[in-house]
């Protein structure tokens, strides 16, 4: 249950969309509903009985009533009097259940945050501004701590070391191994569901957000974890080849149905250096009728401007890794 959110000073940050992750309803993840996410709320509540409970509802298109009954009637139970945050996209029906006198909204730039209390609720409107920033810096500085974590020098403590990167002509003085994020459930929901933001706002600012035609491709079993999490929450199509290389495996693709043919693939990757992997894919893509133009990695060394791309690829990335200053490239 732990590993479902997160503690920040006087609060608890949980996703709606990981509580479908913690109650195993993953066919549904825009939907929040069943008694079983509702008691992993109380217990995450019960556990941290003096904190204020923050619910980002990111892409969630129903709450059910009944859920929310069910939560505000827990809250009483556990005599709970902190504040209840509902930020980005609280739904209408949350207000059925709070009077004025507890309840209060404000309407931001991009979404909507409210604020209900089951007992009292005295709030200056300010108060959002802060709450909202807070959060978001914490989502920011999180996520950049986890990355940072799966750094390792070549050589241990020497920064000096430099060796070749595997397949790429580049050197570095270590390397970031996404197995650690992987192994770690903690960390992995969080870089998933915060990947799913990026992707799924990158898709819709380049008109590339109909899950028609819109394919997410994975090229590695060690990014096939986080395409798999991130193609699940955004409910898109997603194809894993097995070691991009002569000896490759489809392994959920009936490779006699052409299904490459006609649609736009967007590779799902953890980190990237030298950027082959995304070339021997577009190539192979290609090859077999598709189209592979897009690309999105949680973090990248070069940006997709660097002539090492040739503009011949359009990529994102949640962050630099020129950002870290113990990682070191040389040519």
């Amino acid at each position: 249950m732990d590993h479902l959110y997160h503690l920040n000073g006087d609060y608890i940050y949980l996703r709606a969309d990981a509580l479908n992750w913690g109650a195993c309803t993953r066919q549904f993840p825009t939907a929040i509903e069943g008694e079983k996410m509702l008691t992993i709320l109380e217990n995450i509540v019960k556990k941290n009985i003096d904190k204020h409970l923050l619910i980002d509802n990111i892409r969630i298109s129903s709450f059910d009533i009944n859920a929310i009954r069910g939560l505000k009637y827990k809250l009483e139970t556990l005599s709970y009097n902190k504040d209840i945050i509902f930020i980005r996209n609280p739904l209408t029906n949350l207000k059925q259940l709070f009077s004025e006198a507890n309840f209060i909204a404000h309407d931001s730039e991009n979404s909507t945050t409210v604020i209900a209390n089951i007992h009292n609720l005295i709030h200056e409107k300010s108060q959002f501004i802060k709450i909202e920033k807070d959060y978001h810096d914490f989502c920011k500085t999180t996520f950049s701590k986890i990355i940072e974590s799966t750094f390792k020098y070549h050589k241990v403590g020497d920064a000096s070391h430099f060796e070749r990167l595997f397949s790429t002509p580049l050197e570095s003085n270590g390397e970031f191994d996404a197995g650690k994020i992987i192994s770690n459930p903690k960390d992995f929901i969080f870089i998933s569901l915060s990947c799913a933001d990026h992707l799924h706002e990158y898709l819709k600012n380049n008109n590339l957000d109909n899950q028609n035609s819109t394919k997410l491709l994975s090229v590695s079993l060690r990014a096939s974890p986080f395409a798999s999490a991130i193609a699940n929450t955004l409910n898109y199509e997603l194809f894993t080849i097995d070691h991009l290389g002569p000896n490759h495996r489809l392994l959920n693709i009936d490779f006699n149905k052409n299904v490459f043919y006609n649609n736009t693939y967007i590779y799902i990757g953890d980190f990237l250096i030298g950027g082959t992997e995304i070339k021997i894919a577009q190539n192979y893509i290609h090859l077999l009728n598709g189209s592979l133009t897009h690309a999105f990695v949680l973090a990248s060394y070069f940006s997709n401007t660097d002539s090492i791309f040739q503009k011949k690829i359009n990529f994102t990335s949640i962050i630099s890794l020129k950002d870290f200053l113990n990682f070191k490239i040389r040519f």
